[in-house]
């Protein structure tokens, strides 16, 4: 039989972790499928993160990067042109 299984995620929690730029990137890769994504409050995130969140996981529609102080003006640009393209 031709059956395509789909893995959907939600929600996936990382709130006051230590996770790098590089293992948001990794996660978004691995579980490309995920719905909601909870990452606020990890101080090691940066636009990287949030670049890596727009290309990788078209299916989020709850993304939460509340309080990470490493995100810039370039996240809230790229997030804009995300949401107008979705």
């Amino acid at each position: 039989s031709n059956l395509k299984y789909k893995l959907i995620i939600d929600p996936f929690v990382l709130v006051l972790c230590n996770i790098s730029d590089a293992g948001v990137e990794n996660l978004v890769k691995s579980c490309n499928r995920l719905v909601k994504l909870d990452i606020g409050f990890c101080d090691q995130l940066g636009d990287n993160s949030m670049m890596a969140v727009l290309n990788y996981s078209s299916s989020i529609r709850n993304l939460n990067m509340e309080n990470c102080p490493k995100l810039t003006i370039q996240s809230s640009d790229g997030l804009e042109e995300w949401v107008k393209r979705h």
